[in-house]
């Protein structure tokens, strides 16, 4: 009998990488594989219903290029999952990008599939050194007054000087760079993030 540990669904239409990452984390007492599919309509309810702790997500899912984004983004958004993206694809721009559009927690090149077991362990710990960078790219995208709010709405002591009515309309903003629907949303996505260290 396999003791607690992390589980792990993974979203993937390569049937021979998919049971490359079941035969991998099999091997594994601490992780677990959750299950695994296909397309993005049944990634989404399988996500919810069996709550796993970590989702790998192909970037490329039925030959369309970058589709996995904006599944990435729905669990991230909808689910407590963290989230990290699998791709063959090694345009570092592109990647970084991807992330940044998802709310990735991490990614890993599928040529490093040896570190997989590892990255899944410390996305499942805490916040990771590519989270922190994910969380900074998303960071540089906004203005000063835009990056106060974000604080702001994350519960950080700021100081804003500005009107009631131009901290909402820079609140606006903010939620539509991100294209995020409320402050909850934000909460929700980085309520990991130890904002003493930045």
């Amino acid at each position: 009998m396999r003791q607690e540990g992390i589980d792990v669904y993974l979203v993937e239409d390569d049937k021979d990488f998919v049971f490359l990452v079941e035969k991998t984390l099999e091997k594994e007492p601490d992780l677990q594989f959750a299950g695994s599919c296909s397309g993005a309509d049944r990634a989404m309810a399988e996500v919810i219903k069996y709550q796993p702790h970590i989702v790998l997500v192909d970037l490329c899912l039925g030959g369309k290029f970058l589709d996995g984004i904006e599944l990435a983004r729905k669990i991230r958004i909808q689910t407590d999952a963290k989230v990290m993206i699998l791709t063959a694809y090694e345009d570092i721009s592109t990647i970084k990008s991807a992330c940044i559009r998802s709310f990735a927690s991490d990614y890993l090149f599928k040529r490093n599939f040896t570190m997989l077991t590892e990255r899944i362990r410390a996305c499942a710990r805490g916040v990771t050194s590519n989270e922190m960078l994910i969380f900074s790219l998303i960071l540089s995208q906004l203005t000063p007054s835009e990056q106060s709010q974000f604080y702001k709405i994350l519960g950080a002591d700021v100081d804003l000087l500005s009107s009631p009515k131009t901290q909402a309309n820079q609140k606006s903003q903010l939620l539509k760079k991100l294209n995020l629907s409320d402050s909850r949303e934000i909460c929700h996505l980085f309520k990991n993030i130890p904002l003493d260290q930045l």
